[in-house]
């Protein structure tokens, strides 16, 4: 008898896969240039406009002390995993 996978994991699986993943490589806070890349802007530059434009797709916050922005892994994750879930499966 051949098993049948789900074409899709959950959105719950591939949250978790991603944010243990994300706190692997970068730990529970992600900043400066990780982050920007991780979000998908090319440039600091880039990161700053969407900033400016109030268009990043995660919430971000800057530590007391620090001068640059940071987002928790958690949220990337959670951004992650519902692009994730709304690709088209291929056939």
């Amino acid at each position: 008898m051949i098993q049948k996978y789900p074409e899709k994991p959950d959105q719950e699986d591939t949250f978790l896969e991603y944010e243990l993943s994300l706190i692997k490589l970068y730990g529970v806070v992600i900043g400066g240039k990780d982050l920007w890349h991780l979000l998908g802007y090319k440039t600091g530059d880039a990161f700053r406009q969407a900033f400016k434009r109030n268009s990043l797709p995660v919430p971000t916050f800057i530590p007391e002390g620090r001068k640059m922005r940071m987002a928790r892994a958690r949220d990337i994750a959670k951004w992650l995993a519902a692009i994730e879930m709304d690709k088209p499966t291929d056939a």
